[in-house]
């Protein structure tokens, strides 16, 4: 609204119409938000200023592409590019201001004391634990260590006492607050790790694995050493609240697309004709995509019942990747920590030639 009329008294442009105006400043502002939150634009407890600008940047772009798709509504791009500029100063500018007035999102002392719990009891452990305590760059407050089991809680190896096991370690977290946790990589199965992380997305807490075994969690994590002992920041995708409306959003867009055009001569072809092929196979399932109960890529299929990795696909890496199928688990692990659009364009996109090769 400010930069229309803004605009208004510059050029020679009228404003919009009265018709759209509930489109004009409820979609472009919806499509932000959401191109932030993915960005990381929005933290718990932290106004990030850093980051409004790759946000604003992306929201631009993808703002800017919606008006070649709906020309019913691209009225004046000039309005578009000055709202941007007014949005950069004015949200990087309220953030500021906060942080210097109420001190949010600045390092005080008692923000700056990393409360670290460490999963495992063997010597590997304890040494990270030691190294981590000792740091003298970063101040790691070593609440205590996370047994497998619960008979632990409560014993003490070396300096260090059992707070918790894997069956608690949310309620733990959350009590005592706790801001990192760290997975010894010979300590725990994959499986277990990321069920983990999958059950702690509420939870204001960093996970990183330590360890030489990252042969397949290292993507685009970052890594940093502790003496000797390289750690990865974990992520996962899969649940972040930004891939996921994206990839449905995906889903939707892409399946009905493809019910109005594919779907209804293979389906004839495979009920009249009697002909199937695995081309076929693939799109008389794309009703199930459709109404949420699949997706096009994601796992074969989730057997583990706390381990959230996304809907099951109807393609996925254990499709494009079949020759390593004594891995599917690792396959799932590692696509939905590193899911994004662009992930499952290329998924997709080698599906459609192993499908006309006639794989099945």
């Amino acid at each position: 609204f400010l930069t229309e009329k803004l605009y208004y008294n510059f050029r020679t442009w009228r404003g919009f119409p009265e018709s759209t105006y509930l489109i004009v400043y409820t979609i472009p502002a919806l499509v932000q938000v959401l191109v932030s939150a993915s960005s990381g634009a929005y933290k718990k407890e932290a106004l990030p200023v850093l980051r409004i600008f790759p946000a604003l940047l992306s929201g631009f772009f993808v703002i800017s592409s919606l008006t070649y798709f709906f020309k019913d509504f691209a009225y004046s791009r000039g309005v578009v590019l000055l709202t941007f500029i007014v949005l950069f100063f004015l949200l990087s500018g309220w953030r500021i201001l906060f942080r210097v007035i109420f001190k949010i999102g600045l390092s005080r002392v008692d923000k700056t004391i990393v409360k670290t719990l460490v999963v495992g009891t063997t010597q590997s452990s304890l040494e990270i634990a030691k190294k981590l305590k000792e740091k003298s760059s970063s101040y790691h407050s070593i609440i205590g260590l996370i047994s497998e089991t619960r008979k632990e809680i409560g014993e003490h190896f070396g300096a260090f006492e059992v707070v918790g096991s894997l069956q608690n370690i949310q309620k733990v977290i959350h009590e005592k607050k706790i801001s990192e946790v760290i997975f010894p990589s010979e300590e725990v199965s994959y499986t277990s790790m990321m069920s983990v992380v999958a059950g702690c997305q509420k939870e204001n807490v960093e996970f990183k694995l330590a360890g030489s075994n990252l042969d397949f969690l290292v993507g685009k994590s970052s890594v940093y050493l502790l003496e000797d002992i390289p750690f990865i920041e974990i992520t996962y995708n899969i649940s972040q609240t930004g891939h996921r409306f994206i990839k449905r959003s995906f889903d939707i867009a892409a399946g009905l697309f493809m019910l109005c055009t594919l779907y209804p001569f293979l389906f004839l072809k495979k009920n009249l004709l009697k002909r199937n092929s695995p081309t076929t196979d693939f799109v008389l399932e794309i009703p199930k995509v459709v109404k949420g109960e699949l997706s096009f890529v994601g796992p074969k299929e989730n057997v583990t019942s706390n381990l959230f990795l996304g809907k099951r696909g109807i393609t996925g890496i254990w499709f494009t990747d079949a020759e390593n199928k004594e891995n599917l688990e690792k396959m799932d692990i590692f696509y939905a920590k590193n899911q994004n659009i662009w992930l499952d364009l290329e998924i997709l996109s080698k599906t459609f030639f192993l499908l006309r090769a006639g794989r099945k």
